[in-house]
């Protein structure tokens, strides 16, 4: 066997079996022997992500990088497990010494679609409270929006060039500037009364 592959050749360094049908299962068996404690370290590494995430800082793009990140070796790993689950299939058929080894990968492969689920479910409530972030700075430009729009409509109104009856008033300046804050007041106490504020 011609290989670079340093786990590989330490597996082969171990295969002690002169029958190739043995020597084959102890190979894949050895070679398989660390991959649960790899696929629990990957999923203990997603719970510590998201502690991370949702431990009170605000959701951002590096969170989402990370989720990339995860979602990545998920999917290589299982890609690799779907592989090998068929190859032990067929290998079990041809051979009931096999059976234990597609039992294994069977395992192993359901506990990379948990882990593929448990990443999803992260990344769903991840962008979940994006959209929370986002709604909120959304209602605040409406709050401000909707405050800003009459005072708009008054300072239109007494910018015309036109002459209007409050011009000649002694209380005029008075009168627009107690509309304006009357308008101002009414619409925060309408926006707290509703919940909005």
């Amino acid at each position: 066997l011609i290989t670079e592959d340093a786990k590989l050749i330490e597996c082969i360094s171990k295969v002690n079996s002169k029958n190739p049908r043995d020597e084959l299962l102890e190979l894949m068996l050895e070679y398989s022997s660390d991959d649960i404690y790899e696929l629990e370290n990957l999923e203990s590494s997603i719970v510590d992500m998201e502690e991370e995430l949702f431990g009170g800082a605000r959701p951002d793009k590096a969170g989402l990088k990370q989720i990339v990140v995860r979602r990545k070796e998920i999917m290589f790993k299982k890609q690799y497990y779907e592989r090998m689950e068929l190859l032990t299939d067929d290998l079990a058929e041809l051979d009931k010494t096999f059976s234990y080894l597609d039992k294994r990968f069977d395992k192993l492969y359901s506990f990379i679609l948990r882990v593929q689920e448990y990443l999803n479910h992260v990344s769903e409530m991840y962008q979940a409270q994006i959209d929370i972030e986002q709604n909120n700075l959304m209602k605040f430009f409406t709050v401000v929006t909707s405050i800003f729009a009459p005072l708009t409509l008054i300072t239109g109104w007494y910018g015309m060039n036109l002459k209007l009856p409050e011009f000649g008033w002694r209380f005029g300046y008075i009168y627009v500037s107690v509309l304006s804050l009357s308008v101002v007041l009414g619409l925060i106490y309408v926006f707290k009364k509703k919940r909005i504020l």
